[in-house]
């Protein structure tokens, strides 16, 4: 309950709907009927200030896709060396098998870059207060959503064992909850709500 009204509050959701949602919560409604209306409550304050603020969040989704943008091209360049040199150090002297060490390489490219989303998120949160939801989801959703769509397609388009469909959907599913988790936290450390800044 704690978590809820928290996320409520820092989301910028409105007094009214947070204390509703709170008083309904305590009369014994269930824990998935409280996450449902803690999610469909922040989902419309975010369209709410898109349609208050459409310019100030389309520049936070600029100056968010920008940053991302960034990071994305400097880890292309590091992170076939980076790989092989994990790979290698799990090879030598983990002795997984081929599958596993594909998920811990991705999973440590992951946590190698989650600072650097951690820190855009609280940088596009404290530049372009109080739209923080608004610009995070949006830079999540305009980066991520697209590619993870086209690597889908190319997953099914190309003839691979299950095996290997399996670790690629995977993969994918570690570097999407990575990424948006890091993002969202970066921007949810930033120490002002919302509805005080309006």
């Amino acid at each position: 309950m704690n978590l809820a009204a928290w996320l409520l509050d820092r989301f910028g959701v409105a007094d009214s709907v947070t204390g509703d949602i709170i008083e309904r919560s305590a009369s014994g409604k269930s824990r998935l009927w409280l996450g449902r209306q803690v999610a469909d409550a922040i989902v419309g304050a975010v369209i709410a200030d898109a349609r208050r603020h459409p310019w100030l969040a389309l520049r936070g989704v600029i100056v968010g896709l920008a940053l991302v943008s960034a990071i994305s091209f400097i880890q292309r360049g590091t992170q076939r060396p980076f790989d092989e040199w994990l790979g290698r150090g799990i090879y030598d002297y983990v002795h997984l098998n081929r599958s596993s060490m594909i998920l811990l390489v991705t999973l440590a490219n992951a946590l190698l870059v989650a600072p650097c989303w951690f820190a855009i998120g609280w940088l596009v949160a404290r530049w372009h207060h109080p739209y923080l939801v608004l610009a995070v989801f949006a830079v999540v959703l305009a980066d991520v959503v697209p590619r993870d769509v086209r690597q889908i397609a190319d997953a099914f388009r190309y003839p691979m064992s299950v095996t290997y469909r399996a670790i690629d959907f995977a993969s994918m599913a570690i570097w999407l909850t990575t990424f948006t988790l890091a993002l969202t936290g970066g921007a949810l450390r930033v120490g002002t709500r919302r509805h005080d800044i309006a």
